[in-house]
């Protein structure tokens, strides 16, 4: 006999997983009533596909985290990067990834942007890197670690670790005080040659600092400070200080917020 289908404004084969309750008898548009489950109208219908969907996805995503572990913690030659970009790995993750890089000899490259580890999350991968001497770039944006988090990855990855060569931590809530945490471990750093502050806080004061941490540090070749409330005060400083480092080769520097980049260097 031919089968018709309840109208749901699904379709039958999204509609197959809930077929005892959209099938209906022959010559009838009428829904089968199951016995032990009432109707379920078409809009809680998507809402259990969505979530099985979702559950999917998550089952998935934890299964590469694990694996990407698993292959850390066994110095796998072939995993020299490690990209869990926007994946909500979170507190626990970033546990799980710090814990493998801890002996890790093979993974060059960090990718964390917006990975939701906040500064607790920071932390943990912070202190595994004081002695790690293989990865050489890290990637932290977009993870709200605010002061705290810049503070310990400014004593961590910059005074203890003299490996990391590029450090990025755009949109993180950093303002004047996680500057000076930043601006005092780079004075004793010889490694770091790209250092990325974008879309932060540090304002006039805070790239002052910076700019005087760089009397004393000739490592750094690019230095991205766009959008960071920096004033003219603020941007003279910086322009004074490079006249004496001429190591500088990349600046990124907005007034304010807008964008009047000098870059690169002459």
């Amino acid at each position: 006999p031919n089968i018709y289908f309840h109208q749901t404004g699904l379709s039958s084969k999204i509609c197959a997983p809930f077929i005892n309750l959209c099938l209906i008898p022959y010559r009838t548009k009428e829904p089968l009533k199951h016995p032990k489950v009432s109707h379920i109208s078409p809009t809680k219908m998507r809402g259990l596909l969505r979530r099985k969907s979702s559950r999917r996805f998550q089952i998935a995503f934890e299964s590469q985290l694990q694996k990407t572990v698993r292959r850390a913690q066994e110095n796998d030659p072939t995993l020299t990067e490690i990209n869990l970009t926007n994946k909500n790995i979170g507190v626990a993750g970033a546990a799980s990834i710090a814990e493998a890089l801890k002996d890790n000899e093979t993974v060059t490259s960090l990718h964390l942007t917006n990975s939701r580890i906040g500064s607790d999350g920071v932390a943990l991968i912070a202190k595994a890197l004081e002695t790690n001497y293989t990865v050489t770039r890290l990637y932290l944006d977009e993870n709200d670690i605010g002061d705290s988090g810049a503070a310990v990855i400014a004593f961590h990855t910059l005074e203890m670790n003299h490996t990391l060569t590029e450090l990025y931590l755009r949109k993180n809530g950093i303002s004047l005080d996680g500057a000076k945490r930043i601006a005092d471990a780079l004075k004793a750093n010889n490694s770091l040659r790209t250092l990325h502050l974008p879309a932060n806080d540090i304002g006039d004061e805070g790239a002052s600092i910076i700019a005087d941490a760089l009397k004393a540090n000739k490592a750094i070749k690019s230095l991205n400070l766009w959008a960071n409330n920096i004033g003219t005060e603020g941007m003279d400083r910086i322009n004074e200080v490079l006249k004496e480092n001429n190591q500088v080769k990349v600046l990124f520097l907005s007034k304010r917020n807008l964008f009047e980049d000098i870059a690169p260097l002459d």
